[in-house]
């Protein structure tokens, strides 16, 4: 009996949260996008014939969820869309820092009660709220002027009358374009420094004379150029086939350095989203919106890359959040063209920064190599090789190109079916090889190379770094190695092998892994009849002349006369001229002359 009282007490609990509107707060209303509310009630009889009904205590004070409202802890199902027709008078658009007065008008006798405006600027995630004014059949509300930005407007009109919860429009919200006479890029150029920019407002005029030229006079590649990648090559102006629309981005270079602004243009519009149009291949791309996107969450489900951002002396790879104004270079790997469709929420900051490849990404042993000229002055920072539990031979999520270069530069790439900045293989049994390739705009240059670890070497694996151009191994000190460049637009071939020392052997294609000097040992047997071996050893690849002179100083034989690649290397001598007959007893002089190494040995012929 008690158990059945608590049950329609109960039932009746339920009805009143569901028929009193007045419960609801009057504070500030936040819409819950990914959020899942549940609510109970547990009836508790004791001995004395009374029952205690357990409610949870509330969390917020007023949330919205589809149909669904939390008001001060419980949950209230509100009425949408419920056949009352509302009128409302807006601006199409407004001016940048101005003010926004809105009207509704209800149906003649409508009462309401709790009559809230909610706003926001285009692409924010939460609501605030302003009061508004009834008189008679209308409602009136102004919007602050802070939310007048390149951003846009978002707002919806929330009441209660007789029939429910009621809001304007009914699911959603409404917009308003917030347009200029004149807006200032916030970035600033570096004289000589290319810059990737991009224009996140839809301009009454967006080819390049009405944009740039006046900030930056007559185009003039000798005082600024823009160029842009386009089907798989730098395309420069007038021959650009895209204007500076949003999600398009250009490189920017100017003599002077200094910004630019734009003219006579809105807001892109923030109720539906924004296509950004893949060609395959690498694209630059920008967030088509004034504020950040998150591209990370658009290509998660497809073959794109992250994005790259040039900071003006490299790039950074990886980058994950697009801000507004800046330009990115990304790589559709799909093989075929695609569109992506970017809504208008603006991005969570990402406050880690860059996520670079480490050793905690998927249990791995990561080896960051960072590149830097001089007198160039250059970077290449991000570069990464190693193993992971989850990569695979041939390209995969760990495995990304390098992007098309720009400008002066100095750069390290993984080679493996195209260059790479970050490549990644399972974890071997005895090793794996990677090619690098060092290259410059140029010439001249004094490359250093610095080596970061992070995480564990497999037990009895090794790092060695063998010159394939000179045909000898690099020596690392202090984690470093050095290289020089020489031609400009030259490059150096390197081969990368962690592994084993038996695996590097095998693999090393005959470089010896132990860094070697300049020798000429003394020939044997000394003295000698008939012939003798003459035995010199070569730090690097060399044109090496070796010859045999008497005590006159006269040249009695050529041995060696050509390039030869680092290591030991013997030659006979069976005491013969150049004309090949046999010379005299008596003592002679062998001299080894490789590079700029020169040095002499005796020898001793006894006939």
């Amino acid at each position: 009996m008690i158990l059945k009282r608590a049950m329609k007490l109960f039932a009746w609990f339920l009805v009143a949260m569901i028929m009193y509107p007045w419960a609801r707060a009057s504070s500030q209303t936040s819409v819950v996008d990914f959020s899942i509310f549940t609510m109970g009630a547990s009836v508790v009889p004791t001995g004395t014939g009374s029952m205690t009904i357990v409610v949870g205590q509330p969390l917020v004070e007023d949330v919205q969820l589809g149909n669904l409202r939390l008001e001060s802890g419980f949950v209230n199902n509100i009425l949408l869309g419920s056949g009352i027709s509302i009128t409302a008078a807006k601006p199409e658009s407004v001016l940048v820092g101005v003010s926004v007065p809105l009207g509704f008008r209800l149906p003649p006798g409508l009462t309401t009660s709790a009559e809230s405006l909610y706003y926001r600027k285009g692409g924010e995630r939460t609501f605030s709220s302003v009061s508004v004014q009834r008189v008679g059949d209308s409602i009136a509300a102004t919007i602050p002027a802070g939310a007048s930005t390149l951003r846009g407007i978002e707002y919806y009109l929330a009441f209660f009358s007789s029939v429910g919860y009621q809001r304007f429009p009914q699911s959603g919200v409404d917009t308003i374009r917030v347009r200029f006479l004149q807006f200032a890029s916030p970035l600033t150029l570096d004289p000589g420094r290319y810059r990737m920019i991009s224009v996140p407002a839809d301009l009454a005029g967006s080819d390049v004379q009405s944009v740039l030229e006046d900030d930056l006079g007559p185009y003039d590649p000798s005082r600024w150029r823009l160029f842009r990648w386009e089907q798989g090559r730098y395309v420069e102006h007038p021959a650009l086939a895209a204007q500076l629309t949003p999600g398009n981005a250009f490189w920017l270079i100017t003599r002077a350095g200094g910004g630019f602004d734009v003219d006579d243009g809105r807001s892109v519009s923030s109720l539906s989203a924004q296509t950004i149009r893949l060609d395959t291949g690498w694209n630059q791309i920008a967030s088509p919106f004034a504020f950040p996107i998150d591209w990370g969450e658009r290509i998660a489900n497809v073959d794109v890359s992250p994005a790259y951002f040039y900071d003006g002396t490299q790039y950074q790879l990886n980058i994950t959040i697009l801000n507004p104004w800046e330009g990115y270079f990304v790589e559709n790997r799909t093989g075929s063209p695609l569109a992506i469709l970017v809504p208008p929420v603006e991005a969570v900051p990402n406050l880690s920064g860059s996520p670079l490849p480490t050793s905690k990404d998927d249990e791995g042993y990561v080896l960051q190599l960072s590149a830097a000229s001089q007198p160039g002055g250059f970077l290449d920072t991000y570069n990464f090789v190693g193993f992971k539990a989850h990569a695979r031979t041939g390209l995969d999520r760990f495995d990304l190109r390098e992007p098309p270069a720009v400008g002066e530069f100095i750069r390290l790439s993984i080679s493996d079916g195209g260059l790479f900045a970050s490549n990644f293989k399972p974890f071997p049994q005895e090793g794996e090889e990677w090619r690098l390739v060092i290259s410059s705009s140029l010439p001249g240059q004094d490359v250093s190379v610095q080596i970061a670890e992070e995480g564990t070497l497999p037990e009895g694996f090794a790092i060695h770094v063998l010159d394939c151009d000179e045909f000898a191994p690099l020596s690392i000190q202090n984690g470093s190695f050095h290289i020089q460049t020489h031609e400009a637009r030259s490059s150096r071939s390197l081969k990368l092998i962690i592994g084993t020392e038996q695996f590097a052997e095998l693999h090393s294609g005959g470089i010896p892994l132990v860094p070697l000097s300049y020798a000429l040992d003394q020939n044997y047997p000394n003295p000698f009849n008939p012939a003798t071996t003459i035995r010199y050893q070569l730090s690097k690849r060399s044109r090496v002349n070796l010859e045999v002179f008497d005590l006159l100083g006269r040249k009695v034989k050529t041995l060696v006369r050509e390039e030869q690649v680092t290591g030991v290397h013997t030659v006979q001598w069976n005491g013969t001229n150049d004309a090949g007959t046999p010379v005299a007893s008596g003592m002679y002089v062998v001299r080894l002359r490789a590079g700029e190494f020169v040095a002499p040995r005796k020898m001793l012929l006894l006939r």
